[in-house]
């Protein structure tokens, strides 16, 4: 086996079932939706702190109340979610279940972190948290579209990487998909349920578009001014949400501040409604009622609504946001220490990046998240190269060579990713050193890049790097052709040899580990037969 301290370190990021794939959520009942979006919410929260066995609560509740409504993949992936906060919480043979359900579930994910979750069970019980971590994210692909934002649930990703496979990746950052979905406040009204027949009545003139028939009902009872569903939502987050701006006006009128000081499930105000959906009309009413105070209102995940406002894109109102409270407001960071730039730079809006720049000064790009990441990591983890070109420039060059807390710099981001374009320009505005510079693995970028199956950063690296780079030892002595045998790389493997030749081939770690051992000691199959016959072809 490999040494320990090359064991992946496992990255927990949970996801709402809006961002699972296959998932339907306009046929989810809206309460069974709301408590699968609050319970993986609270799951999220839980990792943050490290409580993961409050977080198997959470997910097991999610579990629960979805199982007769989402899809079998989207279902497999929150199981894989619960197997991997079992194994955070010492209870491999629960986590073992949970992945055996999630195969069943999804035939599409790894069946490997199977394989390495046995060696955990009683009689090969793990002795630290370490060597807990067996379960990784894979390099596996399924095929994602290309990137479209919608508000609300049809989020979709340019990023390849599967957050919610079960084996195999060593990487600094965040999935993409996950960096935009940790809020979202979408209901589905179309079929309500909750709260009184009358309000239920109500709802649905506001989804309609019947202002008259709100405002008749909205005269006749003041009570239903504050009536709260099952979701904490009042008719004021309802009419927010559809951007229905007369009979926002008029609940405002009728009730005031006493109404608008209520939160729905999750913690968001009328104002990050508002703002998730791109109501600006709606927003300027909410501030002119409460004030500025409602900008620095955060949710449970400690986001503001300009934190919401970049993560979907919806830039006017944000640039709004900052005319109104200026740099207060955009040093504010949420639960994960993200600032609402963090967000802009992941979609790659130079637009907004230099509002924001022109609004913080230059010292914004300094700002790091809960992983030590600026938002220049981010723009290398997107690929948003153009981006990473501005925010270079506007910080006059001083974020080129940035760490992250795991001593990954901006190659090393890029290289697991697998955006060569990004790697091209990080060298031509950096140095070559960065190519050779290590991270707290003791990982070279091309070994970051190799271990998690970027074929195309492999060859670029090997290109740019030479042999120097592709003989570069782990602290244990291997290269990254031992690292691509080891997590069943076998195109990243080829390109490697096609650059080593025999001299890779023969190249053994510290152990005395050749590639092939590598390979048939982690049940590479594939990978073991063509090293075979490499080593026949080479030797005649």
């Amino acid at each position: 086996m490999m040494p320990t301290s090359e064991t992946p370190r496992l990255e927990l990021n949970f996801r709402f079932v809006e961002d699972a794939g296959d998932a339907s959520p306009a046929k989810i009942p809206r309460a069974i939706y709301g408590i699968i979006k609050a319970m993986l919410s609270r799951a999220d929260k839980a990792i943050v702190a490290k409580n993961f066995e409050e977080a198997v609560v959470h997910l097991s509740r999610a579990i629960e109340a979805g199982e007769d409504y989402l899809s079998p993949h989207a279902l497999a992936k929150i199981y894989g979610r619960r197997s991997l906060a079992y194994l955070q919480a010492g209870k491999p043979e629960a986590a073992l279940n949970d992945t055996n359900q999630c195969l069943r579930l999804d035939p599409r994910f790894t069946n490997r972190g199977k394989e390495e979750l046995k060696e955990c069970l009683p009689g090969a019980a793990c002795e630290s948290a370490n060597d807990q971590e067996v379960l990784h994210h894979d390099a596996c692909e399924l095929p994602d579209p290309d990137l479209t934002f919608v508000s609300g649930t049809e989020f979709k990703f340019e990023d390849r990487t599967n957050e919610c496979s079960l084996v195999g990746c060593k990487r600094e950052s965040i999935s993409s998909a996950s960096f935009f979905q940790e809020r979202s406040f979408r209901p589905k009204m179309q079929e309500s349920k909750l709260g009184s027949s009358l309000f239920n009545e109500l709802v649905h003139a506001c989804i309609s578009g019947d202002v008259q028939t709100a405002e008749e009902m909205i005269t006749k009872s003041r009570d239903l001014l504050f009536e709260r569903d099952e979701l904490e939502w009042n008719i004021l987050h309802v009419a927010c949400f559809y951007g229905n701006s007369e009979l926002v006006d008029f609940i405002l009128q009728q009730a005031g501040s006493k109404v608008l000081s209520e939160k729905v499930a999750g913690g968001g105000s009328a104002l990050h409604i508002a703002s998730e959906n791109n109501n600006l009309q709606v927003v300027k009413r909410l501030l002119e009622e409460g004030g500025e105070s409602l900008l620095f209102e955060e949710d449970e995940m400690n986001q503001t609504a300009l934190h919401v406002a970049s993560r979907v894109g919806n830039c006017e109102i944000a640039e709004h946001f900052l005319t109104r409270a200026g740099r207060e407001l955009l040093i504010v960071q949420d639960a994960k220490n993200r600032t609402a730039m963090h967000y802009a730079a992941a979609r790659g809006d130079e637009g907004l990046c230099r509002s924001f720049i022109g609004c913080g000064g230059s010292s914004i790009l300094e700002m790091k998240d809960y992983k030590g990441r600026t938002c220049l990591h981010v723009a290398a983890q997107f690929g948003r190269t153009a981006l990473l070109e501005f925010l270079v420039h506007a910080g006059q060059g001083s974020g080129i060579r940035k760490r992250t807390d795991r001593g990954s710099n901006l190659l090393h981001v890029a290289a697991v990713h697998g955006h060569v374009d990004t790697l091209n320009k990080v060298l031509e505005l950096g140095s070559r050193e960065m190519l050779f510079e290590r991270n707290a693995d003791e990982w070279t970028p091309l070994h970051a890049a190799a271990y998690n199956g970027r074929d195309g950063a492999v060859s670029y690296l090997c290109q740019v790097g030479g042999k120097k780079l592709l003989f570069e030892p782990t602290a244990e002595g291997g290269t990254a052709l031992h690292l691509a045998c080891a997590a069943n790389q076998l195109v990243v493997a080829e390109t490697l040899i096609t650059f080593g030749h025999k001299q890779l081939l023969e190249k053994r770690d510290g152990e005395g580990w050749s590639v092939l051992q590598v390979a048939r000691a982690h049940k590479n199959r594939r990978i073991e037969a063509f090293l075979t016959n490499m080593q026949v072809v080479l030797h005649k």
